[in-house]
């Protein structure tokens, strides 16, 4: 069996709109900032078309992780990495 690494949650509420993160949706790394809007979480950016936010940051998508909880962002396929106000989340 493979190693896993430690899954670190996110304390969303720390996290401020504009926040940049780096990720990897589907397969596509991306960098972008966080939305939050009617209690959920858009990922910003420019490769990536999901759920649209109101406000994009002046990105061309968004990318929609609901509330943020480590089951939706998995099944979204997202993987968070390197994002600068969480910087050890990391889905494996």
């Amino acid at each position: 069996m493979k190693n896993r690494k430690q899954v670190k949650p996110i304390d969303w509420s720390k996290v401020k709109p504009g926040a940049k993160f780096n990720a990897v949706i589907r397969g596509t790394k991306v960098t972008g900032e966080i939305q939050i809007e009617r209690d959920e979480i858009f990922l910003c950016q420019d490769k990536e078309a999901g759920d649209r936010a109101r406000d994009t940051r002046g990105y061309n998508h968004s990318y929609n992780i609901g509330d943020g909880c480590y089951e939706l962002v998995s099944h979204h396929q997202v993987e968070l990495i390197g994002a600068n106000t969480f910087d050890n989340y990391e889905i494996c």
